[in-house]
């Protein structure tokens, strides 16, 4: 069966029973949901982390399918999803720019997002909280089932949530944040090449907008892609300084690249401090296509890559955001 012909089945009766469903699950459960966010900025390598998460650890997590027909009743599509595929499924290592191919692959979910928290710009001061008590309700109920119809922990990434880290820790107090980080200067080039092939890459932004997305759209676009890095950066170092030390932790890109096994377990080891139900499951190697860190994006963007490199070296402020420079003592 096709997935609009499933939807059709359920159109006439979803809007009337989805709250009486995810009540009846939250009623027979007494804990708190279990969930992991993954914030970062863009370009950064988090969906190659969201799925690492999925496929070791054994979470739950919005498909394409649940984002794209289900996104007002999200659990009734991974309920649906959960039926239709089993409960055992890997998700691929694959993605552009982020989006993924098939109905079942890993979705960024920002139509569930919006009907919680919208998408107005900029998002860092627009979009960073929920509608109203009755969205957030109806996330920390959602995602309740999530835990229950898959009985595992729910796994998100979405850049759009970087900024709404407050929002989401006050809503979920057992709620786990991964910031997914990588050395500004490969990030912004990276970013800058999305930028190239989706037109002038002078005007174009990627992803959600900080609160200064204005100012830094003045500064020519090396500088830009540069500028968003570290406002990024700022915001989320900001919002996760305010929360308990066991509630979060960081991953670089780069150590993901190097052993994805090492850099997954941090994850697991965070949720497993917390009790937060998962496993460990590592994958098969990875094959040496399925991961980059920018080699030949730097010969094609040579010019580029040397401008972006001098405005680093001219701020201190932004050399401190260089892999080298954090990970030495982080």
């Amino acid at each position: 069966m096709k997935s609009t012909q499933i939807k059709n089945l359920f159109d006439g009766c979803i809007n009337y029973s989805y709250k009486d469903f995810i009540d009846e699950i939250d009623k027979k459960s007494g804990s708190d949901p279990s969930a992991i966010f993954l914030v970062s900025s863009p370009r950064v390598g988090s969906t190659f982390l969201y799925q690492q998460i999925i496929n070791k650890l054994g979470c739950c997590y919005i498909s394409n399918f649940t984002n794209d027909f289900f996104s007002a009743t999200p659990a009734f599509g991974m309920y649906l999803e959960t039926s239709a595929r089993g409960e055992q499924h890997q998700v691929k290592y694959q993605s552009e720019y982020g989006k993924t191919g098939g109905l079942f692959e890993t979705s960024e979910a920002s139509a569930v997002f919006a009907n919680w928290f919208g998408g107005t710009h900029p998002s860092e001061t627009q979009s960073c909280d929920f509608h109203c008590n009755a969205s957030k309700t109806h996330m920390y109920k959602s995602i309740k089932a999530f835990n229950t119809v898959t009985n595992s922990t729910f796994v998100t990434k979405n850049p759009w949530n970087s900024f709404r880290i407050s929002a989401i820790s006050k809503a979920l107090p057992n709620a786990l944040f991964v910031w997914i980080r990588r050395s500004i200067d490969r990030a912004a080039l990276s970013d800058l090449e999305n930028r190239y092939k989706r037109g002038d890459p002078g005007k174009i932004w990627n992803s959600a907008t900080t609160k200064d997305y204005i100012e830094i759209q003045t500064r020519p676009y090396w500088e830009q892609v540069v500028l968003q890095q570290a406002s990024y950066s700022r915001a989320i170092s900001a919002s996760l300084a305010k929360l308990p030390e066991s509630n979060w932790t960081q991953v670089w890109y780069e150590d993901l690249c190097d052993s994805p096994d090492t850099a997954v377990k941090i994850v697991y080891d965070l949720a497993s401090a917390r009790h937060h139900p998962v496993s460990w499951s590592p994958a098969k190697a990875l094959e040496r296509n399925e991961v980059s860190n920018n080699t030949r994006l730097i010969r094609d963007y040579e010019k580029d890559y040397e401008k972006i490199t001098r405005f680093i070296d001219s701020r201190d402020d932004l050399k401190n955001l260089l892999y080298s420079a954090c990970h030495s003592v982080s």
